[in-house]
């Protein structure tokens, strides 16, 4: 079961590409070959982010635009957005699609209430383990 998982980790880790990621909070500095620091992980930008402030989604600013962030940093008070701008905390809006990121989640489902695996099942098979709504497709 173990190796099972590591090996669905790997492939999900690897299709998760398709998806944004992005950070809470400023950079800790570039991923060099992919590679952050312990504690750290690569987002879709290249840079590196304190794992804790990973969000697998758009952050963008509702009004109170504090301005451009100086290589990935903000002033306190303020995150960074996916476009890179600083934001007011109050205003920050975070948007996470509904979607499995992995094609075989319906396979893992039964990880989905492991405490052991909920980050990983909730950053890759989100729909899957109703760790969200759908949006309704009206089209």
């Amino acid at each position: 079961m173990i190796k099972h998982l590591t090996i669905f980790f790997i492939l999900a880790a690897s299709t998760s590409a398709q998806q944004v990621v992005s950070c809470r909070v400023s950079f800790t500095g570039p991923a060099f070959g992919g590679v952050c620091p312990a504690g750290n992980t690569e987002v879709s930008s290249g840079d590196c982010c304190p794992t804790a402030q990973v969000v697998n989604g758009t952050i963008t600013c509702n009004g109170g635009l504090v301005g451009p962030s100086i290589g990935g940093l903000c002033p306190a008070g303020s995150s960074l957005t996916t476009a890179r701008d600083c934001c007011n905390n109050a205003n920050i809006v975070i948007t996470t699609p509904c979607v499995d990121v992995y094609p075989r989640c319906a396979h893992y489902q039964k990880c989905c209430a492991n405490p052991q695996f909920e980050a990983k099942m909730r950053a890759n098979c989100a729909l899957t383990c109703k760790f969200c709504t759908p949006t309704p497709n009206n089209g």
